[in-house]
């Protein structure tokens, strides 16, 4: 199985792509904005470079991809529904059979914003939808 972890630089991605690694049973692709220092990862790990709002190199990181970690970006909401926007297209594209939604920059579950956000990214690429697991962050 084969399965790239968006926002691997940042520390809730770092993590998951760590904890994957660590498992020794998947191939881990772990996808970030910008080339990071070797090292960061263990060796194992496959880096690919692609910025949320570059579809391109998104469809490329994800070719091959069995299930994606989606860690959200930041920002306006317009600009973080861009982003999921870019990504569910290119793991459509992809073929990747499943996605997994981290909530981590709304888990207030009173917010609405991720539920509009999911909304529309379940809505955009006309077919049917790809396979979705959500994970909603607790505040502690």
């Amino acid at each position: 199985m084969r399965i790239a972890v968006t926002g691997a630089a940042g520390r809730l991605g770092g993590r998951v792509v760590r904890l994957l690694a660590d498992r020794g049973d998947v191939d881990v692709v772990a996808v970030t904005r910008r080339r990071v220092p070797a090292g960061t990862f263990p060796a194992r790990v496959e880096v690919a470079v692609a910025d949320y709002a570059e579809p391109p190199a998104l469809r490329a990181a994800l070719k091959g991809v069995d299930t994606l970690v989606l860690v959200s970006s930041d920002g306006p909401d317009a600009q973080v529904l861009m982003h999921h926007r870019n990504l569910v297209d290119a793991a459509a594209a992809a073929r990747v059979g499943h996605v997994a939604a981290l909530s981590s920059v709304d888990a207030d579950t009173r917010e609405q914003r991720w539920d509009r956000v999911r909304n529309d990214c379940a809505q955009l690429t006309g077919r049917p939808p790809l396979a979705l697991s959500e994970v909603l962050a607790a505040h502690r």
